[in-house]
């Protein structure tokens, strides 16, 4: 599935979308986010640091004559801990028909740092913004996949999952398989 090939019908719908690959989806979902730029205002939420700026522009650059007007339309936010996930979150409350994008959400409530309690709280906070945000917008959530989340906060990912409208997986199985390949013997 190529994220940026969205119809406008689908990129105009609500709903929360989880999309997982190795990096967290991270770069399909900027390559979509360069595409829902020509149109309008996108709100980018960066949970893990992975917000490539110019993979954006090189993606723009075929697509239209002015790359930097559609760069404008993009609303880049950086989170780095879980707290200011959930606060960003809160804040885009009140967006309407605004596609959002949260890069590698999962990231910043793998902290070993903040414990389990206060983990589960924001985590179950910051999901119930996503929920709201999805009844007005259509928000994809990236995260990687199921083998690379840490063991002890693996629920959060599998409640994810439960709670989003479609789970989509960008392939995961090549990834996998190349990294087997690429790993030599050890005999």
């Amino acid at each position: 599935m190529k994220l940026s090939k969205l119809t406008i019908a689908q990129r105009q719908q609500r709903g929360l979308y989880v999309v997982s690959d190795r990096h967290a989806a991270s770069d399909p979902l900027l390559q979509l986010g360069a595409h829902l730029s020509l149109s309008g205002i996108v709100r980018v939420l960066d949970c893990g640091n992975r917000a490539d700026m110019y993979l954006i522009a090189r993606t723009l650059r075929p697509l239209t004559a002015d790359p930097v007007s559609a760069m404008r339309n993009i609303r880049l936010s950086r989170a780095f801990t879980c707290y200011q996930v959930e606060t960003l979150l809160s804040r885009c409350d009140a967006l309407e028909q605004v596609p959002v994008l949260v890069l590698d959400f999962l990231s910043t409530f793998t902290d070993e740092s903040v414990s389990d309690d206060e983990v589960q709280r924001l985590f179950h906070d910051s999901v119930a913004h996503l929920r709201r945000l999805s009844g007005r917008n259509i928000v994809m959530v990236g995260v990687k996949p199921l083998t690379d989340v840490i063991s002890k906060r693996v629920d959060l990912l599998t409640e994810l999952m439960r709670l989003c409208d479609d789970f989509v997986r960008l392939n995961e199985l090549e990834t996998l398989t190349a990294e087997a390949a690429e790993q030599l013997s050890l005999l």
